[in-house]
């Protein structure tokens, strides 16, 4: 999951982050300046309170259109769904990116991928993000010197070069794979 791309998955397959509130945002400031000028309980306030009502609900319809469609491609494409368990109400409390995060709804989607997964009668797990993003996939270092910026990783130990969400999404997909295998073998016994 990333705020540059939506979500990069083990595949190499990087989906557009949309940016929802960006497409509206002059519509919104255009209208909350409107709303501002009013006077409070009049006809007009009234007037103008419903459109801005509306037009927050139109990007709301829009964002769950989008999570709708891309939750559904990859139940129907894959049989094992591997996500990070992230704390986005941490995230958005705590930091400079909170706008970002809330508007690309991650938790709207993994709540998605879960009831989804369950219909269609797939594997859903959720791991621990730690370290995800600074483990190199291909000797399983771990620095945090490896990732180098937001787009690229360079193993200091190995020398291994990578897109960094694209390395995160295989070790992401690697733990998933043996917590699963771990569950099912708990359930065997």
């Amino acid at each position: 999951m990333g705020i540059a791309y939506f979500l990069t998955d083990s595949n190499g397959c990087f989906v557009e982050n949309p940016r929802h509130t960006k497409k509206y945002e002059k519509r919104l400031r255009v209208k909350n300046r409107a709303l501002a000028r009013k006077k409070e309980g009049s006809g007009r306030f009234r007037k103008t309170k419903s459109e801005l009502k509306q037009l927050h609900s139109k990007i709301a319809n829009v964002r769950k259109d989008f999570l709708h469609k891309i939750s559904f491609r990859y139940v129907k494409e894959n049989s094992l769904i591997v996500c990070e368990d992230l704390k986005v109400s941490n995230m958005i409390k705590f930091g400079s990116l909170s706008k970002h995060i809330a508007d690309v709804s991650w938790s709207l989607f993994f709540n998605q991928l879960r009831y989804k997964s369950k219909q269609y009668e797939k594997t859903f797990v959720q791991i621990n993000p730690k370290y995800t993003s600074q483990k190199c996939n291909s000797c399983g270092h771990i620095a945090k010197e490896n990732r180098l910026n937001q787009a690229n990783f360079h193993c200091v130990s190995c020398g291994h070069q990578q897109n960094a969400d694209f390395n995160a999404a295989q070790n992401i997909l690697g733990e998933g794979i043996a917590l699963n295998r771990q569950r099912e073998a708990i359930a065997c016994a």
